[in-house]
């Protein structure tokens, strides 16, 4: 994902030692490359995210441009009862999303009560001096569960005109687990006694996405993944989180090559990540030819990485956009078609090997998920009927693909893109994990693993629902924290590989060694952070 921006560049012709372009801040729960001059907007629905730590909104949570994004409830109260609970102090950072040992709101006290249970969490006091409260249920195209829009009598689980595509949140009366915002009826429990219950919609398919498993059997954890590898960047230089692919790519055909046979041959990685720009496969112009010159590099790489029986994913690195417009949503812009176009060709080309996994885009963010789920319906239908028929597609959310969050804000919609013959084999979800202090991925340490709070409740949405994911990048700095953090979270998820089925490291390839999440090797010898997580975790040996 990360692209390089123009801005950022380094110039390599002034320098002995040429130096590679350096990504701009990640988005939150992902990483992500502001357009140069700017930032990108903050985009995600609360409890999980936060916006990026450079976002212009004076909100913790709510970015100034996103349609998506609500902003946090320092103190929700029952519609008839005067209870209401303090903020944490830890909201107002824009961290800690939702309190882990209660049903109380993000940024409550843990010990609220309800002194009228019959009445729903709906709006904030009176006396509040912000918009608190919102939540999806008239603009939004989410429906992040709990909150109901201040003043609407709407019930507190959800937008009812889209509750039907979203797993259901029904209250019970146990306490294991945060989140769950119920009218009580006459009951006089406290909020803490609620808890979620997640249930697939009726209309989704149960299907594994594994290809080694069947649409009718159920895996289960062996305790290692199948698949863990790097990123090869370069050929997506120069592009940012507009879509905009403008010049500066650096595809690694010297570089590339070395470090894979390196990570192959000495750590025993199979699956290789080659981002790549939209614009410089077709040059520059939308449905045209791939361009002779330009993909006789890429397909260098893409061939490299298959002479060593790895996975190669083709990763299409413009965040759902061309030059500034969202694929299938921007009136006179890319269209379904277009993108369906270029994958149409690029299927054709490796249709034969099982080894290449198609992604179908990098990290799309802020856009209407119904409508990009139908997009990536598109591109799937084509590539299967090009005649890759059981490779691997990686399905991207939407909010930059982010872990945290995944199973509500992406997977409903994307549980519904089938194969044509109406299975789901081999469609694997997308999603992308960082772990510094702003979610970010620009920052050397790291503050959490996110196993409770992201990996965990997506790895049990993904057993509920049968489905599949793949992390197809995370990382951090080469420091003792991320270090712990990071493996830490590898480790839990080779605890889920029936649904966990792999990682690849951000990144190597065309980048600086001095880069700040930098997986280049130096020679035979690994950064800390490969030898201990990317590949140690993998291995077994550490």
């Amino acid at each position: 994902m990360h692209a390089a921006i123009a801005a950022l560049i380094l110039a390599a012709t002034a320098q002995a030692a040429p130096q590679h372009h350096y990504p701009p801040p990640h988005a939150p729960y992902g990483h992500h490359h502001s357009p140069a001059g700017g930032n990108a907007a903050a985009h995600t629905p609360y409890p999980y995210f936060h916006p990026h730590h450079n976002s212009t909104s004076s909100s913790p949570y709510s970015p100034a441009t996103s349609s998506e994004v609500l902003t946090p409830p320092s103190s929700y109260v029952p519609a008839t009862s005067s209870a209401a609970s303090a903020p944490s102090s830890s909201a107002s950072k824009g961290k800690a999303c939702k309190n882990k040992n209660t049903g109380a709101a993000p940024g409550s006290s843990a010990d609220a009560t309800v002194s009228n249970a019959g009445a729903p969490y709906s709006a904030p006091s009176s006396s509040s001096s912000s918009q608190l409260g919102n939540a999806p249920g008239s603009g939004s195209s989410l429906a992040p569960y709990p909150y109901a829009p201040v003043g609407s009598s709407v019930p507190p689980y959800a937008n009812t005109s889209t509750a039907a595509s979203v797993p259901a949140y029904t209250p019970t009366p146990s306490s294991s687990t945060p989140y769950a915002y119920a009218p009580g009826g006459s009951s006089s429990v406290t909020p803490a006694a609620y808890t979620p219950t997640p249930v697939v919609p009726a209309s989704s398919s149960l299907v594994s996405s594994s290809s080694s498993v069947s649409s009718s059997t159920a895996p289960t954890s062996t305790g290692k993944v199948t698949s863990a590898g790097i990123n090869i960047a370069g050929c997506d230089f120069g592009c940012d989180t507009s879509g905009n692919c403008q010049s500066g790519s650096q595809c690694p055909t010297e570089v590339g090559p070395t470090q894979m046979q390196h990570f192959s041959a000495d750590d025993g990685l199979n699956i290789f990540r080659l981002p790549v720009g939209w614009q410089y496969l077709v040059n520059n112009q939308l449905s045209g030819a791939l361009d002779e010159k330009f993909m006789s590099d890429y397909d260098g790489l893409v061939q490299s990485c298959l002479k060593l029986n790895a996975r190669c994913i083709i990763d299409i690195h413009n965040y759902a956009r061309w030059n500034g417009q969202i694929v299938g949503q921007s009136e006179g812009g890319p269209t379904n078609d277009d993108l369906a176009d270029l994958w149409t060709k690029l299927a054709t080309k490796y249709a034969t090997n099982s080894n290449v996994v198609f992604g179908i885009m990098n990290e799309p963010h802020d856009l209407d998920m119904t409508k990009w789920a139908a997009t990536v319906q598109a591109v799937v239908t084509a590539i299967r009927q090009a005649g890759a028929s059981d490779q691997w597609i990686l399905l991207p959310g939407t909010n930059y693909t982010a872990t945290g969050g995944y199973e509500y804000a992406s997977a409903p919609a994307l549980e519904k893109v089938t194969n044509p013959d109406g299975s789901t084999d081999n469609l694997v979800f997308d999603i992308h994990n960082y772990y510094d202090s702003d979610n970010s991925g620009t920052n050397a340490e790291c503050v959490a693993d996110h196993v409770d709070d992201r990996f965990k409740p997506l790895g049990d949405y993904l057993r509920t629902s049968k489905r599949q994911a793949f992390l197809s990048e995370t990382g951090g700095g080469n420091t003792a924290s991320c270090e712990q953090y990071i493996c830490n979270a590898l480790e839990f998820m080779s605890s889920y590989s029936d649904v966990y089925l792999g990682w690849t490291g951000w990144a190597a390839g065309s980048f600086d060694s001095s880069y700040v999440l930098s997986e280049v090797p130096d020679g035979a010898t690994d950064k800390p952070l490969v030898q201990q997580c990317i590949a140690g975790k993998f291995k077994g040996t550490n």
